[in-house]
């Protein structure tokens, strides 16, 4: 039998290695590596431990990106080495290896993304082993320029990054990565993505699943997904990390979506979907019943309760590229305010959209299906 390896960085990530699991890869014998996922650490083993189709189930907490600058530097030099000596391959498998011991031995690898800097490092791997990345949002749906990234906040982070990507290691601000061409790549539209620079490109299509092995591994892994009363929500809303886009005034501009909430539903059932890397403290007029969803249950795996409902989005969404199957619409908040604020020179923020721009996105994901509201 051959081994495969995944890498595990969030609840996203594991819903989509279980559709692959149950879609092309049950006869593989699994290991799994969880990553710490932002500021939230590593968490996602007691996941995969539920799941029980991991062999082994290894764990590690450092992170490359923010460590000092002096092992950054140190890093730097021995990646550099590598680098002008023709043994990138031979440095990836050396970190990869502190953590599950040989890497040598797993015919296939897979992750949510090449945008880690360990699942980086899995890519340059592909020349001898099946790699795959799987969909990683709507960033994964808009150009990767080479010398510079939308995505990363600080000139410090923006300079990492290139020269990762250019010395064809990792790409941690979506920046072209030439190493992606030895990887396959499943996406929920591959018809629209625009670096297709992939050896293999595949839609992620629950027809060739056996459905009734995936469903039984989301239960196994979110067990408690049966305890909501999905009949009597009225409103779904979905929050966004704004502290990506706002790390000063975040908290204002999520009591303004709160604030829209409490007027637009008032004595509505409300479920509160927040990103995993969500901070924001939501409070609703005391006449909505608000239920928050677990923040670790993936927002894919909800989608086919919702028929009926209100949904709400915080901004444009990844989880809506993923709802155009069922028809739904929905609503989306604008705050021109954060706009103005991301988009100023001595702001160091994730650019957010105007809502020409998000408009732009709706026409071009889900023409029809939405109502822009500015808040």
């Amino acid at each position: 039998m051959s081994r495969g390896l995944v890498i595990v960085y969030d609840p996203h990530n594991l819903q989509q290695f279980l559709w692959y699991y149950a879609t092309y890869a049950k006869d593989v014998q699994w290991d799994a590596l969880c990553l710490p996922n932002g500021y939230k650490g590593t968490y996602m083993d007691a996941y995969c431990k539920k799941v029980g189709i991991f062999s082994n189930i290894f764990t590690g907490d450092k992170e490359y990106m923010s460590m000092p600058l002096s092992g950054k530097f140190k890093l730097f030099l021995d990646m550099f080495w590598h680098f002008i000596t023709f043994r990138r391959e031979k440095y990836c498998k050396k970190v990869l290896n502190e953590y599950v011991g040989d890497v040598d031995v797993y015919d296939e690898l897979a992750c949510i993304c090449d945008t880690g800097f360990v699942s980086g490092l899995l890519a340059l791997l592909g020349k001898h082993k099946t790699v795959s990345y799987f969909d990683d949002g709507l960033g994964e749906y808009f150009p990767r320029p080479k010398w510079s990234s939308r995505y990363l906040k600080s000139f410090s982070l923006k300079l990492q990054s290139v020269l990762l990507a250019r010395m064809g290691y990792s790409c941690k601000g979506r920046i072209y990565f030439e190493p992606t061409k030895y990887c396959c790549k499943y996406s929920v539209f591959s018809d629209k993505m625009i670096y297709r620079n992939y050896k293999l490109m595949r839609d992620i299509d629950f027809s060739k699943t056996d459905m009734g092995l995936y469903d039984s591994l989301i239960e196994k892994a979110y067990p408690g997904l049966s305890e909501y009363d999905w009949d009597n929500i009225d409103v779904v809303f979905f929050t966004e990390d704004l502290d990506t886009y706002s790390s000063e005034n975040y908290k204002k501009y999520g009591a303004l979506c709160a604030d829209y909430i409490s007027r637009k539903y008032p004595g509505k059932s409300v479920l509160l979907k927040k990103h995993p890397k969500d901070r924001c403290d939501y409070t609703f007029d005391e006449s909505i019943s608000v239920t928050e969803l677990d923040s670790e249950i993936p927002a894919e795996i909800i989608l086919s309760h919702l028929q009926g409902k209100k949904i709400v989005f915080v901004c444009f969404s990844s989880i809506i590229l993923f709802m155009l199957s069922y028809g739904y619409e929905y609503e989306l908040l604008h705050m021109n305010e954060l706009h103005q604020e991301s988009i100023r020179p001595d702001k160091s923020a994730v650019h957010y959209s105007s809502s020409e721009e998000m408009k732009a996105k709706c026409e071009r994901f889900s023409p029809g299906k939405y109502e822009i509201i500015e808040i």
